[in-house]
């Protein structure tokens, strides 16, 4: 650990305060290597810097990255013409799913974190534990916009899948969180919603929101 850091842990004073600090800060990975992790592009660096402050945040973002590996082309990932091995799809879900399920218990209140890690679950095939972790995201934060499309793609998913991959009925929770979605759309008046409907047909013609019930929440 850096010197500097060394010397401002021990003038805080008092040996209790002074290892509590110090534990505090061997989690942080702008300042300790051992709390740091190789991402998928072979650095422990992440574009949003405050996240190197905060390790869940942390976690969150090398974890998304690999759920994310498959739309983007780069030298760690393939060409914008190629499609990845499902050996290599597997290897990426399962590192998605190590980071983000440390990152949900590091902070399991962020809708972020168990909405990522749905889809992780996802890219591994576990449609159990991605509906699970999906329920959490619906819970925590039931009304957010910059979820709605995601969570709304993968409500699509459970839509497709019921009649033949679902081991149990999608729940009343899970419907609730979907519709909670689509009035978030309905409401921007932005055309989100026509477009999430048209790539969507499951949505639509299970879920059609309509004014009178998306009214409460303007």
């Amino acid at each position: 650990m850096n010197s500097i850091v060394v010397r401002f842990v021990c003038l805080l004073g008092g040996t209790a305060a002074a290892a509590n600090i110090f534990l505090l800060i061997s989690n942080i990975p702008a300042f300790h290597r051992l709390a740091r992790v190789e991402g998928l592009y072979g650095s422990w660096r992440v574009t949003f810097n405050a996240a190197m402050y905060d390790r869940a945040e942390y976690l969150y973002e090398l974890g998304t990255d690999y759920v994310l590996a498959d739309t983007v082309a780069s030298s760690a990932t393939e060409g914008r013409d190629e499609i990845a091995s499902l050996e290599v799809v597997l290897e990426r879900a399962d590192q998605a799913v190590e980071y983000l399920t440390e990152s949900v218990r590091l902070d399991p209140a962020d809708a972020y974190n168990w909405s990522a890690l749905a889809w992780a679950h996802s890219l591994q095939g576990d449609l159990p534990a991605a509906r699970a972790a999906m329920t959490n995201s619906w819970e925590r934060a039931p009304y957010n916009m910059a979820l709605s499309t995601t969570r709304l793609q993968f409500a699509e998913l459970l839509l497709e899948s019921e009649s033949y991959f679902l081991e149990a009925p999608i729940t009343p929770v899970e419907y609730m969180g979907m519709e909670r979605d689509l009035c978030v759309a309905f409401l921007r008046n932005d055309n989100a919603l026509e477009a999430i409907l048209e790539i969507s047909p499951g949505l639509s013609e299970n879920l059609e929101p309509h004014e009178l019930k998306c009214n409460g929440l303007s």
